[in-house]
């Protein structure tokens, strides 16, 4: 009687535990439909993504020259001596591309860049001067903004330089009464990159950029 009795009591709770049960089965097996219109899913971590656009190695170089080039005014102040900034960014740009170097040469001897441009260009490493180069060259820089204009953009790429910078300091730093044009000018052309730090800040473009 106890036995019937006690099979009749796990009978009556299977019975009402079973749609409770399967209930939470069906649940735990429903997936949310993505909205429609939903953006897609980056790949990769945020800094993941940045670390495309900012180089080790680049930031490295660019601190390398910086002293190298700190070094030498310094020694030659102690000295007494006169330590030719130019010639000596000429020459070092000539050694990693002869192509760049004399285009660079030109440049200042027509006065389109002044001799502290040409410091921060060489500093900043190749990328810098690529993208300046293309600016100019490629998309004719001067010709929608005029000569005078050259040497603000060649500040401008230096101090973004291999590690990008705050947009809104970036934009204070075009010392242009049309550095807004100038900033737009270059995000058209693909030349500055303002997507990989959230919108807050401005990278040189890598897009076909394969080295020096």
């Amino acid at each position: 009687m106890v036995i019937e009795w006690r099979k009749r009591i796990d009978s009556d709770l299977r019975a009402a535990l079973l749609p409770t049960f399967e209930a939470k089965v069906t649940k735990k097996a429903t997936y949310a439909k993505p909205k429609d219109g939903g953006g897609v899913k980056k790949v990769g971590t945020r800094e993941a993504r940045i670390a495309g656009y900012v180089k080790r190695e680049e930031v490295e170089e660019a601190a390398e020259n910086a002293r190298q080039i700190e070094e030498k005014e310094r020694t030659a102040q102690m000295s007494g001596t006169k330590f030719d900034v130019v010639k000596y960014s000429l020459d070092e740009i000539i050694k990693e591309n002869a192509s760049a170097g004399n285009r660079f040469r030109e440049l200042f001897l027509s006065g389109n860049i002044g001799a502290g441009s040409l410091k921060g260009l060489f500093a900043s490493g190749p990328l810098s001067r690529k993208i300046f180069l293309s600016a100019v060259d490629e998309f004719d820089f001067a010709k929608q903004f005029g000569q005078k204009e050259i040497n603000v953009l060649a500040r401008f790429i230096s101090f973004i330089g291999p590690k990008g910078r705050s947009i809104d300091i970036a934009k204070r730093m075009i010392q242009s009464k049309r550095g807004e044009e100038i900033f737009r000018f270059l995000e058209k052309n693909a030349l500055i990159e303002t997507h990989h730090g959230g919108g807050d800040v401005v990278y040189l473009a890598r897009a076909g950029y394969s080295g020096r």
